[in-house]
């Protein structure tokens, strides 16, 4: 999946992609799964925006604990 990351670092980083990071993307998602993988992570960055902009936190009582990063 390290094609899938890159894409994904591209895109997010430049807002585009080369030709090879593109090609390295479809040989292992596919058109279908490379568009698709796309338009979730517009979503999630619409999403992130919308949180940005309304200061939106995580509540502080939930019992969920963080994801590692």
């Amino acid at each position: 999946m390290a094609a899938a990351a890159r894409y994904g670092l591209e895109l997010t980083g430049q807002n585009k992609v080369s030709q090879e990071t593109f090609d390295a993307a479809v040989a292992v998602l596919g058109y279908r799964g490379t568009t698709e993988f796309t338009t979730v992570m517009g979503y999630f960055r619409l999403v992130g925006l919308n949180a940005n902009a309304g200061d939106i936190d995580l509540p502080v009582d939930r019992t969920e604990t963080d994801l590692p990063v």
